[in-house]
């Protein structure tokens, strides 16, 4: 998991961070914060939609309405996916495991 968490750090800093901040906690009620977001834990394969494919419209996390546009990142494979939703499901107070490219694709085939 190490391995995972490392390498999905480098990528959160590359492709989430300007919007999801280094800490996790989102902007104001613009961007939904990552850090203590259950929304991880109990939808993780429309988490991995998302990151790949981008958002629009209305979600709530932590209870609080968001209604905004997150680009995708299509050019990210399922391994970089992986590791990214291990980096991001294990900090800021969240606790998810490992998630394996494999995990990735299958939850891909829930996309759309």
């Amino acid at each position: 998991m190490r391995q995972y968490k490392v390498q999905g750090e480098g990528l959160y800093l590359m492709h989430c961070d300007n919007c999801h901040q280094a800490d996790g906690s989102g902007l104001g009620r613009l961007i939904p914060p990552l850090s203590e977001n259950t929304t991880i834990a109990n939808n993780r394969n429309q988490i991995m939609c998302v990151i790949k494919y981008g958002l629009e419209g209305s979600l709530i996390i932590n209870g609080v309405e968001y209604n905004g546009k997150m680009p995708g990142n299509t050019e990210l494979t399922n391994l970089e996916i992986a590791e990214i939703m291990t980096f991001v499901g294990n900090s800021w107070e969240n606790s998810i495991g490992i998630v394996l490219s494999s995990d990735v694709e299958k939850g891909m085939d829930s996309c759309h």
